[in-house]
């Protein structure tokens, strides 16, 4: 009975033993697959965050970015747990590891050979995390490699591939590994488009993947893990459920952002980007229109504020040669524009004033205003929309209704007129502390004039006085709209202003010229100047028609801001007789051409036509076909071996360049402009991407080749450019031509920079023909 008994204790006691050393074996067994398991489930996440980025970003570099930030995370933190690193040296070695590949995942065109990061990668790299952001919910997609647009795609994967290896190798807590990949997957399609890549195969297969990934962790916990009976631990059951819960409700998360059925709310949706005016022509564009069309027209009217009250519809900052614009952004790149609250905090001090203001002819998206406006509340039917679209900039103290205004809509400010300077306090008044942006070339003569007529200024106040008295006296009063008026051209161009400074005693305009004069005088003597356009509220009434229309000149002085100056003479003051043939203008002496030299007379008698001489000459002109198939064989044909393709190169560059400057749109002649010069770096060796927008495009040329930034201003031509693009006015022929000399100017610039070989070299290339990969 006990050997029976003792048989039995050691039949099972050989059973336990077989099964704990298969327990063992199956233990070391998920020891060794988790390593492979976890670096599969990493990669197809990480495929679903490529699927995630990719309606942003577009096809292409962003499969590098993604696969690449992942598993350069995942090698980061098994060396880090093969080290037995702490937090301090992994983060170290991952700052190290960002600054020295990052640039090559998120900002190849920025590296040189793709792979040597250079000043710009770094800086990219480095102020990415914080500013990427913003400027991948502003800017259109497809993104691309643009700028440091990509860091935002690697930052998420890195970290997150970091993250997610540490907690499926080190932590006690492997089953919630998953969750920085899927965050991964979130926000991609949160900052990304309202069309997904296989929305609903990602959703599912995310879902797969959790709870695969999660139950594989599970089983190789308990299994591997020593854990103690106690009441911590989580029945088996209870626990699958809670994962399954956590997974489905990350799939449900996800099913809601990439439904395809649906209207997908994406974070670009909520993002307003900074207000853009130079979609809007100049408005001081429009000034000698009011004089012309609408002379007698209410526009608008105007309550509570007395005769000769300026009523400002913009200041204007921004000058290009060709026209004085809205600025968009102070010299720190800062939006000046923005919405505001329930107030505008201006701090400007005055008398306060309620003004009513309603709309009648006048139209536009630029809202007339009074002073420094502190309140706006609209009224109307458009009261709402007028209001979700309403921006002001305090610094320039314009406003801007983007929706646009019109007959019936009305408003009230609260708005604060500050008491003008004495003359005393200007004479006596130093330059202000205010960063304008940088103007044209202009010519010598506005900075000549401008120094002749300030001298002995004592303050930067005194001479911009000074400059106004002169213009103001001895200029002369016209619209040029009237017959019986003197002739006076409208615009506000250099070549406008230089006209009207030809001869200083017999200069002719109206406001818009004699500001802007005054306006590039002082900045050429480097006070801060700017032109305000608007209206003056009559003597008359309320009522405020087209003839109410003026422009000053504001000049900014220290302790007093910005101060506003008058240089237009009187209207009374007008040149009765002016002949433009006695103008003081140097003219070009041109030679009559010589006479034609006397033709002969075709009706000799030796003049006798080829049929009526004999044929005795036919040997002479026989010609030879074989020698000059042998000559072609030996001479000619390497020739055009070695020359044709030169030649053919150098006649299809022509040909193109030729299509660009003349076509038919004056538009397309200016983005041909702009084509030409990215051609020209191109060939050079400098290729910018085509997803970049001009001004990316050009301020990556400068820093390339910083003649560019001062010889020929590639971003003054990308502004151009854009505007030509967007703006509603036509492009000129002159303005077309006079853009294509800025080109010419800046390819110059650009061959400067290299060697001769180089830039005769670059005209040879072929890379501006290649199609951008």
């Amino acid at each position: 009975m006990s050997t029976a008994v003792v048989e039995q204790e050691t039949l099972a006691s050989d059973t336990q033993a077989e099964r704990t050393h298969q327990s063992s074996s199956a233990a070391a067994s998920l020891r060794r697959l988790p390593w492979a398991l976890d670096a599969v489930a990493l990669g197809l996440l990480a495929l679903a965050q490529v699927a995630a980025f990719l309606p942003a970003y577009g096809q292409g570099w962003i499969w590098v970015c993604v696969l690449g930030g992942t598993a350069l995370g995942v090698l980061l933190a098994a060396v880090s747990m093969m080290r037995r690193w702490g937090p301090a040296p992994t983060v170290g070695v991952g700052l190290i590891a960002w600054f020295v590949l990052g640039g090559l995942l998120a900002m190849p065109d920025a590296n040189v050979g793709y792979v040597v990061p250079t000043l710009r990668t770094l800086r990219g790299l480095a102020v990415g995390p914080v500013t990427a952001w913003r400027d991948v919910l502003t800017i259109a997609p497809p993104l691309g490699t643009t700028w440091n647009l990509m860091v935002v795609p690697l930052l998420v994967t890195f970290v997150g591939g970091i993250v997610s290896w540490t907690l499926a190798r080190r932590s006690v807590r492997p089953t919630v590994a998953w969750m920085p990949s899927v965050l991964g997957v979130l926000i991609g399609f949160a900052v990304g488009t309202h069309v997904s890549v296989l929305p609903l195969v990602v959703a599912v297969g995310v879902l797969v993947i959790v709870v695969v990934w999660t139950a594989l962790q599970r089983n190789r916990a308990r299994t591997t893990l020593v854990r103690t009976v106690s009441s911590r631990r989580v029945p088996q059951l209870v626990s699958g459920i809670i994962v399954l819960a956590i997974a489905i409700s990350a799939t449900w998360a996800l099913s809601g952002l990439v439904n395809p059925g649906q209207h997908r709310k994406v974070l670009r949706d909520e993002v307003v980007e900074p207000l853009n005016t130079k979609v809007w022509p100049s408005p001081l564009q429009g000034f000698r229109a009011n004089i012309s069309q609408q002379a007698d027209t209410e526009l608008f009217t105007v309550e509570g504020v007395e005769a000769g009250t300026f009523v400002r519809i913009a200041t204007l900052e921004d000058y290009d040669g060709m026209t004085y614009n809205v600025a968009n952004f102070d010299a720190s790149q800062q939006a000046l524009f923005t919405r505001v609250g329930a107030r505008i905090a201006d701090p400007t001090s005055g008398e306060h004033h309620n003004v009513l203001v309603k709309i009648d002819h006048y139209q536009g998206v630029w809202l007339p205003n009074v002073g420094a406006t502190t309140d706006v509340t609209f009224d109307g039917n458009r009261r709402i929309a007028m209001s979700d679209s309403f921006y002001h900039s305090i610094s320039s103290q314009t406003s801007v209704v983007a929706t646009g205004i019109g007959q019936g809509d009305s408003y009230e400010l609260e708005a604060v007129i500050p008491e003008n300077p004495s003359v005393n306090e200007i004479e006596n008044a130093n330059i202000g502390n205010y960063q304008m942006s940088q103007l044209p070339v202009l010519p010598e003569r506005v900075r000549e004039l401008a120094s002749v007529w300030s001298t002995g200024a004592s303050n930067a106040g005194d001479s911009a006085k000074m400059i106004a008295d002169r213009l103001s006296s001895t200029g002369w009063y016209s619209h040029g709209v009237d017959e019986e008026e003197t002739v006076s051209l409208p615009g506000h161009s250099v070549s406008r202003i230089t006209k009207l400074l030809e001869d200083e005693n017999a200069m002719i305009g109206d406001d818009e010229q004699y500001s802007v004069t005054m306006a590039l005088m002082c900045r050429e003597l480097g006070i801060p100047a700017r032109v305000v356009y608007g209206y003056v509220v009559g003597e008359t009434g309320r009522a405020i028609t087209g003839r109410d229309v003026r422009a000053f000149t504001e000049v900014n002085l220290e302790d007093l801001g910005w101060v506003r100056f008058d240089p237009t003479p009187s209207p009374d003051r007008i040149l009765k007789e002016y002949n433009p043939t006695t103008s003081t203008q140097t003219r070009p002496h041109v030679d009559n051409p010589p006479p034609a030299p006397d033709r002969p007379d075709l009706n000799t008698p030796d003049d006798k036509s080829r049929a009526d001489q004999p044929d005795n000459n036919d040997k002479k002109f026989r010609i030879n076909f074989g020698a000059i198939l042998r000559y072609f064989a030996t001479v000619g044909l390497p020739l055009i071996i070695i020359f044709g393709p030169v030649v053919l190169i150098l006649v299809v560059k022509a040909r193109r360049r030729r299509a660009r400057m003349y076509a038919l749109r004056m538009s397309d002649r200016v983005s041909g402009g702009w084509a030409e010069l990215l051609d020209t770096a191109r060939d050079l060796g400098e290729s910018v991407s085509p997803a970049a927008t001009r001004s990316e495009q050009a301020a990556r040329l400068v820093v390339t080749y910083p003649g560019l930034g001062t010889d020929a201003n590639a971003e003054r031509l990308a502004r151009q450019a854009d505007t030509s693009t967007f703006a509603p006015e036509p492009v000129t022929e002159e303005q077309a031509n006079r853009y294509w000399q800025g080109v010419d100017s800046a390819v110059q610039t650009l061959r400067g920079t290299v060697t001769r070989r180089k830039a005769w070299l670059s005209r040879l290339s072929t890379r501006s023909f290649r199609r951008f990969r």
